[in-house]
């Protein structure tokens, strides 16, 4: 299991989730998975002041 936390400086809102790593393959997903959910949180903060 790995932990990925991250701190939006936009709104300060933390995030954190577990992925379940048991290869390097599984913590590369996870590590995608966890860059994926940032770009998605701030794209939605670019929206709402489009």
């Amino acid at each position: 299991m790995i932990t990925k936390k991250w701190t939006c400086r936009i709104c300060k809102k933390i995030f954190e989730k577990d992925y379940p790593v048991i290869t390097i393959d599984d913590e590369l997903i996870a590590l995608e998975s966890h860059l994926q959910e940032q770009l998605d949180h701030l794209q939605s903060h670019m929206e709402k002041t489009t």
